[in-house]
């Protein structure tokens, strides 16, 4: 089976990866030969009927270009791991919203299925008219995993997009009391970009390429700040998979994908008020058996349901049709 995927980026697309390109070998044993551009660069319209099913990933294409795709394609998938068409952070003109939602509900009605990384997103994907599968984030549990070490003095780390360091900007006054309180703490700040803040004793651990990993497994205690925003109440955290993943115990907002995390275990503390940050900042730091606990509890609660082992039967089955 040959499936021709128009990507939202390249391979060091976050987005990109962890949607499609992850699962390259897995379909590659079971058949199937992916091959893959970024939608926006894709002209090749006349090869598409060489391809048993094409997936656009969460570019929203125009009106002319899906409905090029969907005359040509057997089979035509619609893939997003957010709310793309809130445009974050972005302010648009009424007549660009309106345009945008055109598009999205000729996308739905054209898309013989639209994939969803979540039931949040389904649902939007619903409302626009369209047939819905929820595939979940998902990481590798061989390239994701822990250390599973509690040396003293702890790591309390952070890890993500320069664009979203003003999330963990609003938590400074807690980190700094927190350090104060407690000296003997070391704190990362893995990103793309050095915020140089001098108020708050960090290390700065630049981002490179495939370094993540070796980074996150480090940190005993992973933060994770959202805003509570509709863009957000959307989002799959992968950030939250890789602290699960990674054994690290983390302490998260209240986001319908964060409450969605635990099943019947402790695999994370939520806050979102500063007070209760720090008191999850302390809870962790004072009590290394409920950290310990947390950290094998998220780790189980990965392996059971966002390893890629346990989504690629999922994906598999949307891609033939099932």
């Amino acid at each position: 089976m040959k499936i021709l995927a128009l990507t939202f980026g390249d391979e060091s697309c976050p987005s990109t990866w962890y949607r499609l390109l992850q699962y390259k070998p897995l379909l590659e044993q079971d058949g199937f030969d992916l091959v893959h551009c970024p939608a926006k660069e894709f002209e090749d319209f006349h090869s598409i009927p060489d391809y048993d099913c094409v997936v656009l990933q969460k570019t929203i294409l125009s009106k002319g270009k899906v409905a090029k795709i969907a005359k040509l394609a057997r089979y035509f998938l619609y893939d997003a791991d957010d709310r793309i068409w809130l445009r974050p952070m972005r302010s648009h003109h009424w007549f660009t919203r309106m345009r945008i939602n055109l598009r999205m509900r000729y996308i739905a009605a054209r898309a013989n299925t639209c994939i969803a990384a979540n039931g949040v997103i389904a649902d939007d994907l619903k409302r626009y008219g369209a047939k819905t599968a929820v595939v979940p984030m998902a990481l590798d549990g061989e390239t994701w995993f822990p250390l599973m070490r509690w040396d003293a003095p702890l790591t309390i780390g952070w890890t993500g997009s320069p664009a979203n360091l003003h999330f963990l900007e609003d938590l400074l006054p807690v980190i700094e009391e927190t350090q104060r309180k407690y000296p003997e703490v070391r704190w990362v700040l893995h990103s793309g970009g050095d915020p140089g803040w001098d108020s708050w004793g960090y290390e700065y651990n630049p981002f490179e390429q495939g370094n993540e990993p070796e980074v996150v497994r480090s940190f005993d205690i992973g933060l994770l700040p959202l805003p509570d925003d509709e863009f957000v109440e959307g989002k799959s955290p992968i950030k939250g998979l890789q602290y699960l993943a990674s054994g690290t115990a983390m302490i998260c907002s209240r986001t319908p994908a964060t409450l969605d995390l635990p099943s019947g275990q402790v695999v994370c503390l939520y806050a979102d008020a500063p007070e209760e940050w720090l008191s999850a900042l302390e809870q962790l730091i004072k009590d290394r058996i409920l950290l310990k606990e947390i950290s094998r509890n998220g780790r189980e609660r990965f392996e059971e349901n966002y390893e890629v082992n346990k989504t690629y039967p999922i994906l598999r089955d949307v891609l033939q049709g099932n």
